[in-house]
C-alpha cells in the first residue's frame, strides 16, 4: 500500500500473518486483498469503473469488492459471522459509502467496525481494495 499521509521514507512491512500448531474452536482464515480488478481482467478496462472516484463510482468499487470478499469466504467455508476484522484500503473517503456496502453485507461482522488505511492500492489504477480475516487470537507488537 501507499499511504497518503505520514508514508514512510523507504519501502517498509507494516503487518504480516502466520499459523502455529493448536486447536481453535473454528478455523482462523485471511481472506486475501482484492481490488476493484474484475477477473481474469488486464488493463484499465478490467477495472470497475477506472478512474471515477465519485461518490456513485467509489459504491460501485466497494460493491464488487465486497462481492470478491464473499465468495472467497464462502470458498474458505468461512461466513461474516467468524470474521473478525474488516481492513480497507483507499485514499478516497468510504463515510458515504460504508454504512450500506460494507457493514450491512457484513451482516455480524459490522460488530467490529472496520479498519480504514488511508492509502492507495499497490496496483495502478485500483482506487479501492480490503480483506478480512477470522482469528482466535491476534498478537499486536
Amino acid at each position: 500500500m501507499a499511504p497518503v499521509a505520514a508514508a514512510p521514507s523507504e519501502p517498509s512491512l507494516y503487518a504480516f500473518a502466520y499459523t502455529v500448531p493448536g486447536t481453535t474452536p473454528a478455523p482462523t482464515f485471511i481472506v486475501a486483498g482484492a481490488g476493484e480488478m474484475r477477473d481474469r481482467a488486464q488493463g484499465p478496462e478490467g477495472i470497475v469503473r477506472h478512474g471515477d472516484t465519485s461518490p456513485d463510482g467509489m459504491r460501485e468499487k466497494a460493491r464488487f469488492v465486497m462481492g470478491v470478499m464473499q465468495d472467497r469466504l464462502r470458498a474458505l467455508g468461512g461466513d461474516w459471522g467468524r470474521v473478525t476484522a474488516i481492513d480497507i484500503y483507499t485514499a478516497e473517503p468510504i463515510h458515504g459509502l460504508l454504512a450500506e456496502e460494507i457493514l450491512r453485507p457484513a451482516g455480524p461482522a459490522a460488530i467490529h467496525g472496520v479498519h480504514w488505511f488511508p492509502s492507495r492500492p499497490p496496483i495502478r489504477g485500483l482506487d479501492f481494495e480490503m480483506d478480512l480475516r477470522g482469528v482466535a487470537r491476534e498478537l499486536v507488537l
